[in-house]
């Protein structure tokens, strides 16, 4: 799933006007710890595809 399709999902959620108050702050905080999560591995992840990528290019 692309960042910016996550995004919208997530935004289109947080302002649906149907859901109770309690429930957005619920969603709020899943995303925030999601990408607090996320966030470290796919840059450790971005880091080892470009070292790997760069022995290749200097061999």
């Amino acid at each position: 799933m692309k960042r910016r399709t996550f995004l919208q999902g997530t935004t289109t959620l947080m302002v649906l006007p149907s859901l109770p108050a309690f429930a957005q702050d619920d969603i709020r905080a899943v995303a925030r710890e999601a990408y607090i999560y996320t966030y470290p591995m796919v840059k450790n992840y971005l880091t080892m595809y470009l070292a790997r990528n760069m022995e290749a290019l200097q061999s």
